[in-house]
């Protein structure tokens, strides 16, 4: 399948502008063509969370910027913002567009997208019970996190980067792999190695900290074009 060179529409905390090359597949799914209007509306949730086990995030675009908390609970907040070529139909599709969480043992965060022809886009902060297993995909964007790890983590990514920041005592096994892009570990005690692949692409995997705590945890995060970023942080998330 022909490759194209495609300005991704990821703002994020930094403002920035994404370059990336992703398949003309990815482009037709995910609609990041700019758009002619462009509107916004605020989106909150707040959900109980005594009962969850796992956590999943699911988005088509996104960025995100994840934490852990005490509280009991899932909270989300942000802007749900989208693009089109029609005021009128921009604007009926954004209201029609809603922040699903679907509650249970394994609940999910995501998405309503009730027009193809309209790009959606999800800027969230979103803040989680400490303890969870957690599962997140998303297509195009960027995901910045800083987490008390859970006992499983799994991250899934088409086009985007990912930075994570653990606290110094973690303890997991850990496996990433980058098709095109890098991967980058900074201040992690233990032993993982990185490997270059084919040029344009990384792997690592490896042990973070005490072998034998991090036998009940794991972490993987898989990027197909981007980048992974992983720091050891002090309390206060200093690194």
């Amino acid at each position: 399948m022909n490759n194209l060179l495609l300005v991704l529409w990821a703002p994020g905390a930094r403002g920035r502008l994404r370059i990336a090359v992703a398949s003309l597949a990815l482009a037709c799914l995910t609609g990041v063509a700019l758009g002619r209007v462009e509107l916004q509306k605020d989106v909150s949730a707040t959900v109980p969370a005594r009962d969850v086990e796992v956590i999943r995030i699911d988005f088509q675009v996104a960025s995100l910027e994840i934490t852990t908390h005490e509280a009991e609970e899932i909270r989300v907040g942000g802007h749900i913002r989208a693009r089109g070529q029609d005021r009128l139909r921009t604007r009926t599709a954004l209201d029609q567009a809603e922040l699903i969480v679907e509650p249970g043992r394994r609940t999910t965060l995501g998405l309503t997208r009730p027009r193809r022809e309209v790009q959606f886009m999800a800027e969230l902060k979103i803040g989680l019970p400490r303890g969870r297993n957690l599962e997140i995909d998303v297509n195009v964007g960027e995901i910045d996190a800083q987490l008390e790890l859970p006992r499983s983590s799994k991250w899934e990514m088409a086009v985007g980067d990912v930075d994570l920041r653990l606290p110094r005592e973690t303890a997991a096994r850990f496996k990433a792999e980058v098709q095109v892009g890098d991967i980058n570990l900074r201040g992690l005690p233990g032993d993982v190695r990185v490997e270059r692949r084919h040029l344009v692409g990384a792997q690592a995997e490896g042990v973070i900290g005490d072998p034998q705590r991090a036998a009940d945890y794991r972490i993987e995060i898989t990027v197909n074009v981007g980048s992974v970023r992983l720091r050891a942080v002090e309390a206060g998330g200093r690194p």
